[in-house]
């Protein structure tokens, strides 16, 4: 997964999902309704269950993929990595130098979960199911 891939939780990002390459449209919050819709491809629009459960779906995958947000930042700028392996490479120093030690800190410090993107639906499901019969 790229970072890039992720959708913010909104109703736009739920759209966007549902219905790629959508030319334009406009959504009423309100009322729940698209006061405009262009499609070339004739796709109806979406409705307001389908983009609630769009949502739900987004935000999981955000929450998993959470840490691909925080070491994004934490990596800092190209430009400063670039340097860290220029020096490893100038003193031909790849598999411990400057760069692999700081990101091998950012990995251990934010690491990958231990459980599938789909587990992780399944747990958080769970978890959900048993908050709601207690």
């Amino acid at each position: 997964m790229r970072r890039e891939d992720l959708n913010p939780p909104s109703v736009d990002g739920a759209i966007k999902s549902l219905r790629p390459n959508v030319e334009r449209w406009d959504y009423d919050h309100g009322s729940r309704q698209f006061t405009i819709w262009e499609d070339s491809k004739n796709r109806k629009p979406p409705t307001y269950e389908e983009i609630i459960e769009q949502i739900e779906i987004d935000t999981i995958k955000w929450d998993y993929y959470s840490y691909l947000i925080v070491r994004e930042r934490e990596y800092g700028m190209l430009k400063d990595q670039l340097e860290m392996i220029y020096r490893d490479f100038k003193s031909s120093n790849f598999s411990n130098g400057e760069y692999v030690t700081f990101i091998d800190k950012i990995k251990e410090k934010y690491p990958k979960p231990p459980i599938s993107l789909e587990d992780y639906i399944i747990e958080i499901k769970n978890n959900n199911l048993q908050e709601f019969n207690h």
